[in-house]
């Protein structure tokens, strides 16, 4: 239905390899969850976004936690 109406969906608590492969035959193309990354500290982010070689995309900003801003 997201795809019907364009509308970018996240799917969200992606444990395993299979799930995020079932998710990917069905057409969602973006997931998180700990089968990607466990959660890291804010200040860690923007050393794990250049390790992964995306830190230079214009689009990518990393702000401040809304609980400790």
């Amino acid at each position: 239905m997201a795809s019907a109406l364009r509308v970018t969906t996240v799917a969200e608590g992606v444990e395993t390899y299979a799930q995020g492969r079932r998710l990917h035959k069905l057409g969602c193309n973006v997931a998180q969850g700990n089968f990607y990354s466990r959660p890291i500290p804010t200040a860690s982010v923007p050393a794990v976004v250049e390790q992964f070689g995306v830190a230079r995309s214009s689009h990518l900003k990393v702000v401040p936690d809304i609980g400790t801003a």
